[in-house]
């Protein structure tokens, strides 16, 4: 039987998804732990009368979420990654001793994209429509649209990858 160069790829790489998929999701991380390395501090939410929260408890649901936003597969597994190291996928993660006031959320998006800079007036996610203040990034379904916005401008380079 004669394989080529392209079939040994294509069952190598076959192999090699199934198994990252059913190890990388038991192994992640609960919501609500904090990871050692990180500072995140509680926040009191504003009280808001129109926007409803997807409540996050697992990692898992941050993928559905990645998916839901507009990432393919693969990438929504780099996503889940990423909200995994970022917040260890803890929807209010706050950590205020990054520059610009904050990062926020899942995905830990800094206030540049959400406060007046001088490329933004009201901010790149106000401008896109995307939220209406920082606080809406504590909202994961919002912050998971921003990070996917985010990442369609400037690819994973926000997150340092």
């Amino acid at each position: 039987m004669t394989f080529t160069s392209s079939k040994l790829f294509m069952a190598a790489f076959t192999a090699l998804w199934a198994t990252l998929l059913t190890l990388l999701f038991p192994a992640l991380p609960t919501a609500g732990t904090t990871p050692p390395s990180a500072l995140y501090v509680p926040v009191s939410l504003p009280e808001t009368t129109t926007t409803t929260t997807t409540l996050v408890t697992t990692c898992e649901q941050v993928y559905e979420l990645a998916v839901k936003a507009g990432w393919i597969a693969n990438q929504a597994v780099t996503a889940t990654n990423t909200a995994a190291r970022e917040s260890h996928c803890t929807e209010t993660a706050f950590n205020p001793t990054d520059p610009n006031g904050g990062s926020y959320g899942l995905y830990q998006i800094n206030g540049y994209w959400c406060k007046p800079n001088s490329q933004w007036v009201e901010g790149w996610l106000q401008q896109h429509g995307i939220v209406n203040s920082c606080y809406d990034l504590f909202n994961p379904q919002t912050n998971t649209e921003a990070a996917y916005a985010i990442w369609l401008n400037s690819g994973w380079s926000p997150w340092g990858m």
